[in-house]
């Protein structure tokens, strides 16, 4: 299922919170969705705006490599 305008945006938004979260935390919550947990702040996510959300944050910390300091 396609992820609507207004679901990209929601999505956009929780990314931009994780993140603000620092890339320690935004790497547990990688973690967390990998297993199939969702943290609370999706909730209101449909399964297929969990996973771009996923998606994105995979592609955020690749920009790192490895070297997340907080």
């Amino acid at each position: 299922m396609a992820v609507t305008a207004k679901g990209q945006g929601s999505i956009d938004l929780c990314v931009e919170r994780l993140c603000q979260e620092g890339c320690g935390r935004v790497t547990e919550y990688i973690n967390m969705l990998q297993a199939g947990e969702a943290p609370p702040q999706l909730e209101h996510l449909t399964p297929a705006e969990v996973q771009v959300v996923l998606d994105e944050l995979v592609s955020v910390m690749a920009a790192y490599e490895g070297s997340c300091k907080s």
